[in-house]
């Protein structure tokens, strides 16, 4: 349970970053 957690977090600031980026 912890490790998809940790892996949705991930997923949440590669795409955060990823926005501000392109943005």
């Amino acid at each position: 349970i912890h490790c998809i957690f940790n892996f949705l977090v991930y997923i949440v600031r590669t795409s955060k970053y990823e926005n501000h980026r392109n943005w």
